[in-house]
């Protein structure tokens, strides 16, 4: 957001950026195709009125090591709002194994990057073969 001052210097009218509102984010939501052996993370809702994410990043962790372990097993960023889909790849992610994400956005306030995030998803695996 961008304030005017009414109050003139010189022949200078000066502009102050003040804080922007901080975003909302929305419920993490995904979408399991077993059949292309993917998930689809999804976003959700995000209202952001003054534009001041510059970054979305999906964190994908081991849900049954979360408590002990916070450290994302995969990592997928983003520069605009999009879903992400991930393949299980068998390397990083594999058939069987429960899963959670969250979004983290970095977003500017016009002072500072500030991380907020969504939040953990419910649980999700992938059965069967490949």
């Amino acid at each position: 957001m961008r304030v005017i001052s009414g109050i003139a210097r010189g022949s200078k009218i000066e502009t102050i950026d003040s804080l922007k509102t901080r975003p909302t984010l929305g419920t993490p939501n995904f979408v399991i195709d077993k059949r292309e052996g993917s998930v689809t993370l999804q976003a959700g809702q995000i209202s952001d009125e003054y534009h001041g994410i510059e970054s979305y990043r999906y964190e994908i962790y081991d849900a049954r090591t979360l408590n002990e372990n916070l450290e994302p097993v995969k990592t997928i960023t983003k520069s605009s709002l999009s879903d992400a889909q991930v393949y299980m790849d068998e390397q990083f992610l594999f058939r069987g194994v429960p899963y959670v994400y969250r979004l983290i956005v970095d977003f500017n306030d016009n002072e500072k990057i500030v991380e907020m995030d969504t939040g953990f998803s419910s649980v999700f695996k992938m059965d069967g073969v490949a």
